[in-house]
């Protein structure tokens, strides 16, 4: 039987970002959402990052097209915000359905509340900031 995976997605827009959402702040803070989580107990956890990348595009974010194809079933998708995940709302939404109707991989955030209808309302503001 396979070890579940968890994947740890960060992603920073330039290097100029401020904000406090640093790489080593996303990784920080999504490691202690793991590590305190019953639900991730035995699971590996695998890191992939998009450094100096929009989130206004999916398109040349390579960690997270690696996570659309490495992922199976039963896995999950830990994200600092809603906002790490992406600044454009449809593009963002149609990567859940993927992310968890078809590849039933659960998605969290590990420091905004984990519900359907927060999750639209954070991911619709992150597009409007962008």
């Amino acid at each position: 039987m396979r070890t579940p995976i968890v994947f740890n997605y960060l992603r920073y827009s330039s290097t100029n970002q401020t904000g406090g959402v640093s790489l080593e702040m996303q990784q920080s803070t999504c490691r202690q959402f793991i590590e305190r989580s019953p639900e991730f107990k035995g699971a590996q956890v695998v890191e992939k990052a998009d450094e100096a990348k929009t989130g206004t595009t999916f398109a040349g974010r390579r960690g997270f097209s690696a996570i659309l194809s490495e992922a199976k079933p039963g896995d999950s998708l830990v994200i600092y915000k809603y906002d790490r995940l992406g600044r454009n709302l449809l593009e963002s939404l149609q990567n859940l359905k993927r992310l968890e109707d078809e590849l039933k991989v659960s998605v969290y955030s590990a420091t905004e509340p984990n519900t359907p209808v927060v999750r639209n309302l954070m991911l619709t503001m992150a597009e409007e900031y962008s």
